[in-house]
């Protein structure tokens, strides 16, 4: 009984500390996909969980230093000195290969030192992913050994300076670049997406310095730009698939329009069109009842920002909508700019209203958000009298919307008669917010 009862103490003991270093019989290989998935502040502390995990951070593919590793809880937030001398230590003890290198927010301009931890993962020359984005400095000038990893996939850059030599070849395997807060030029990005032909995403966000802007690249599946940009012409992107566009002029405000056939051109793949400012508007020779030049048989859904008190966007916006004979979304944010009012023609809507032409014979789902502009119902009306299988109407609208518009609307004929109509209030800034947070996702698009 003694014996039975010493054992069962002894393997309560033992079973005690096997649970306690548990983390010491996991295999190597489950050890390195866990530190992998670690930012590098992280990783190294992993090697006081025990000795099988010592030292196994050096030699992780994945060196990540984000804006969490520049605070400590003791001291506040780091300065870029010591920051600095952490990346070196790192560098100094890291052993093989590097996949992804990351820089994100974790130091607020940049320095010579950077340029020797750029230098260092190009040479590993297995480099994948590369994010350098600074916190505030837009001066930092990226050092022209970025152009020697052409095994890149991923490229994220912000609060730098891109200049590229005239020996640039491209990246040959490039497939993704987001540029935020850049100091580029319209011509080093015309350049670095003709020369990388894998090319499938293209973010641009507000980036300074840009002028004329033409794409081309013949793989490009997404696009999004936001910032102050003159110009912007697909020049060649005959498999895009979604476009985000929020660009103006420099300065305060567009001092021009943005002509929609120029800009679109033959975009025979496009799925889904984000255009948000500036306001949308053809060429004289278009009207709303020819269409664009080209049919875009796979345009899905479509978001504009239109001033409903200038004829010239309204037509734009009939214009796409003929254009795509399957669109089944329309989402309209309705903007307001005194300058155009005399362009609106009184009787605009009158003979557009009286007969149906069916123009919508897909469109499922319109959401829109107006100003309470009178002519505002014109467009309301048409929708519903030519849209044959429209199942919801969901307006949402700011203070100047008055009841007697919700009523109105009631009374409109319906060309569907399964569609529902439903009314909300805008709360403060909403209209700006949702376009904001609208443009910022990509899109439900798969590449």
């Amino acid at each position: 009984m003694e014996e039975m009862s010493s054992n069962l103490e002894y393997n309560k003991k033992t079973c005690s500390v096997e649970n306690l270093d548990r983390f010491s019989y996991l295999q190597n290989e489950l050890i390195d996909e866990i530190i992998k998935h670690l930012p590098i502040r992280d990783a190294v502390k992993t090697s006081l969980l025990s000795r099988s995990w010592k030292y196994r951070w050096r030699s992780t593919p994945n060196l990540i230093f984000d804006a969490a590793a520049s605070i400590n809880s003791k001291k506040g937030i780091i300065e870029d000195t010591e920051l600095v001398t952490i990346v070196n230590n790192v560098l100094l003890l890291h052993e093989g290969m590097v996949s992804n290198f990351t820089i994100y927010k974790y130091l607020e301009g940049g320095c010579s030192d950077v340029d020797k931890w750029i230098a260092f993962v190009s040479l590993k020359n297995t480099l994948t992913h590369l994010v350098l984005v600074l916190k505030r400095s837009d001066s930092y000038l990226v050092p022209t050994c970025l152009c020697t990893c052409q095994n890149l996939h991923e490229l994220k850059l912000g609060g730098c300076e891109l200049r590229l030599s005239s020996q640039f070849n491209g990246f040959s395997r490039l497939n993704f670049l987001k540029l935020t807060g850049v100091n580029i030029t319209s011509g080093t990005i015309e350049s670095l997406v003709m020369k990388s032909p894998l090319f499938l995403c293209l973010k641009i966000w507000k980036c300074k310095s840009l002028t004329s802007l033409n794409i081309n690249s013949p793989n490009l599946r997404k696009f999004v730009i936001k910032g102050a940009c003159e110009s912007l012409k697909f020049q060649n992107t005959p498999k895009l698939v979604y476009a985000g566009i929020r660009i103006w002029p420099p300065g305060l405000f567009p001092s021009t329009s943005f002509r929609l056939e120029e800009a679109l051109g033959r975009l025979d793949e496009i799925q889904q069109i984000f255009i948000d400012y500036p306001f949308t508007e053809l060429s004289p020779i278009n009207t709303a009842r020819e269409g664009l030049q080209g049919t875009y048989s796979h345009l899905k859904s479509v978001t504009l920002c239109v001033n409903f008190e200038d004829s010239k966007q309204i037509l734009a916006v009939l214009c796409l909508c003929r254009s795509a004979p399957y669109l089944k979304e329309l989402d309209i944010f309705a903007a307001h700019n005194r300058k155009n009012a005399l362009l609106y023609e009184e009787d605009f809507w009158t003979e557009r209203s009286q007969e149906a032409e069916n123009i919508f014979t897909h469109l499922k789902f319109v959401r829109a958000r107006f100003k309470g502009v009178q002519h505002e119902l014109g467009f309301v009306q048409f929708i519903l009298l030519n849209s044959l299988v429209l199942e919801n109407l969901t307006i949402k609208w700011s203070k100047f919307f008055t009841d007697d518009y919700i009523d109105k609307i009631l009374q409109f004929k319906r060309a569907s008669p399964e569609v529902k109509v439903t009314f909300s209030r805008l709360v403060h800034d909403e209209l700006y917010e949702n376009s904001i947070e609208y443009i910022s996702t990509i899109g439900s698009v798969k590449l």
